[in-house]
This record gives structure tokens, C-alpha cells and sequence, in this order.
């Protein structure tokens, strides 16, 4: 959409509207004229693949994550977790994962003498305005 104020009242008739000045890039505004770029529309998808992990007091484990793109996006996209017990530290093989790459790991560590009952732990993959449903990862020690 393209706003113009004009400083005295338009005549009824043909005008020409002239555009003078340079834009910076999308989304900036420069000279007057702002550039909105139309939202992404489309859905991002995760898989777990396992959907649960068990490790040991003091060892590692992970699982694999599958992510889908449908619809006009395909782009990169940031992955997060919630919900991490205390003494798991969880990390992806890939936290942003970028366009044209459909997997990742999910690498799950565990501190000696952590016990964790069954914990859900939720990822979510967020990208260009879209964010995933979420996916569980059921974790617990052995």
C-alpha cells in the first residue's frame, strides 16, 4: 500500500504522481516510502524419531529430528527447547537449521547423580514468523 498526503487539495482529474528518492531495503522506510514485505505463509513441522530417550546418570544419548516446510516457506529455521530437567543439558546437531536441510540430532548430556522421572521436553522450530507445534521428546534416567 502506497499512502501520499499532498500539501493542497487534488483537483478532479488525471495527476501525476512522481516518486523521487532511493529505499534502503525491505522493511526499512527512506524518502517517505515504505516497503512491507507480504507474511510468510506456510507451516513448519517437527518429528521426533524416537519420540522418547532414556540415558544413564553421567552419559549422552540422542534421537533424530525431522522438519518439514509446506506451503511458500523455506527458510531457516531456530530451534528451542523447554522443560529441560536440571542436570540434562540438550543441544541440537544443528540449532538453526537452514533452508534446504531437513534434519537434525537432538543430543541429550546427563550430570552423575541426576535422576529424572519420565519429564516431557517440548521443541519448537520458529522461522520467518511461523512457529511449529510442538514436539515432545519423552526423557527420563535410568
Amino acid at each position: 500500500m502506497l499512502s501520499v498526503t499532498r500539501s493542497r487539495p487534488l483537483v478532479c482529474g488525471l495527476a501525476t504522481l512522481m516518486i523521487a528518492g532511493s529505499l534502503a531495503a525491505c522493511g526499512s522506510s527512506s524518502s517517505g516510502v515504505t516497503v512491507v514485505d507480504p507474511p510468510v505463509t506456510g507451516t513448519i513441522a517437527l518429528t521426533l524419531l524416537p519420540g522418547s530417550l532414556s540415558v544413564a546418570a553421567g552419559g549422552t544419548g540422542s534421537v533424530g529430528l525431522s522438519l518439514s516446510r509446506g506451503g511458500d516457506f523455506a527458510g531457516a529455521v531456530l530451534l528451542t527447547a523447554s522443560g529441560v530437567p536440571a542436570g540434562v543439558t540438550l543441544t541440537f546437531g544443528s540449532s538453526t537449521v537452514a533452508a534446504g536441510v531437513f534434519s537434525t540430532s537432538v543430543n541429550v548430556s546427563v550430570a552423575a547423580g541426576t535422576v529424572v522421572p519420565s519429564t516431557p521436553i517440548t521443541i519448537v522450530g520458529n522461522g520467518s514468523g511461523l512457529t511449529s507445534p510442538a514436539a515432545t521428546l519423552t526423557f527420563r534416567t535410568l
